[in-house]
């Protein structure tokens, strides 16, 4: 169970994150639960017309189903594209986010959620951010 300490200093950083778009380190399954229901629920008050009818549950049980080695989840970036808010899952159990060939990730499209899927994404540091770039 989350102490009220990291719950604020998680809401924080998620907070940072989807201004800055940048990537967020995730060190555990029930911090990155914690985040996307923050965030979810932080788009349910915002977009009072729209139900999202996804939970961080829900998200985290499909990333797994792309799982057979269960690897744990270490970054999160929140992203706004033309295609719809994306929530990519990244699985960087090399360190290698920020490799030029690409790192492996789950991508889920909260808005289209038949669009989510597994790929390579791309990430650079810029400016002391790690953010997604392809």
């Amino acid at each position: 169970m989350l102490i009220n300490a990291t719950k604020n200093m998680l809401r924080g950083q998620a907070e940072f994150s989807m201004m800055t778009r940048s990537a967020m380190r995730i060190h555990n399954e029930e911090q990155l639960e914690f985040v996307l229901d923050y965030v979810l629920g932080v788009l349910r008050k915002s977009l009072k017309e729209k139900e999202l009818e996804v939970s961080g549950k829900h998200i985290i049980e499909k990333c797994n189903e792309y799982n057979s080695e269960g690897t744990p989840v270490s970054y999160l970036s929140i992203d706004s594209t033309e295609f719809g808010l994306l929530f990519t899952l990244v699985r960087d159990e090399e360190n290698d986010i920020l490799s030029e060939d690409g790192t492996l990730a789950y991508v889920y499209n909260v808005d289209n959620p038949w669009c989510s899927e597994l790929g390579y994404v791309l990430y650079q540091n810029v400016q002391g951010l790690i953010k997604r770039v392809g």
